[in-house]
């Protein structure tokens, strides 16, 4: 539609609308051609309202589709995980460093804190500890066990309340390389 057409259609609708504030419209009274205008008035304010949500619905999907390929192929480990540490999401990168981990489970919950080394297991607990008590963002180095080694990230972390409960969101970068340095 022409911006001309939207604007004429909007304040025709309008007028219809201000006609029948006080009480509905006693379509007893009306003429054929009366009610058939009336009814085609309705036809076009739905038309006009069913575009719109058609346009704001494509734009959501939109931006639904980006904001998925930036958290699925972020070039850092992303994971969201619950209370109890069970992985509800993550992000291709981070599919791939625990893959061969989340094989040997055997269909079982995933928990984050199970990939972790055992000496970062305290300080991951005061990780979290501190997301519970201070909120915002929280950081800390990392160790998560792989198939054949331990790598180091540096991970900084989030808290948010869901429907579900409480969810940690935590971006990981492998820090490997430079800690051997």
């Amino acid at each position: 539609m022409r911006q001309e057409a939207i604007e004429e259609l909007k304040k025709r609708i309008s007028q219809v609308l201000s006609r029948k504030r006080g009480a509905l419209l006693d379509f007893s009274q009306l003429s054929a051609d009366e009610l058939v205008h009336e009814i085609n008035i309705y036809y076009q304010e739905l038309e006009f309202q069913n575009e719109e949500l058609k346009r704001v619905y494509r734009n959501l999907e939109e931006l639904k589709t980006k904001y998925e390929d930036l958290f699925m192929n972020a070039p850092v480990g992303y994971v969201l995980y619950d209370e109890d540490f069970k992985i509800v999401s993550m992000n291709n990168l981070f599919r791939n460093l625990v893959k061969v981990l989340s094989d040997k489970s055997h269909g079982s919950s995933l928990q984050f804190n199970k990939l972790l080394s055992a000496d970062s297991q305290d300080t991951f607990y005061f990780h979290v500890k501190a997301l519970q008590n201070e909120g915002g963002l929280q950081k800390c180095r990392i160790k998560i066990k792989t198939e054949h080694d331990e790598k180091t990230f540096m991970m900084e972390s989030s808290i948010t309340e869901e429907q579900r409960g409480k969810i940690f969101r935590s971006a990981l970068i492998d820090i490997s390389q430079e800690v051997k340095l």
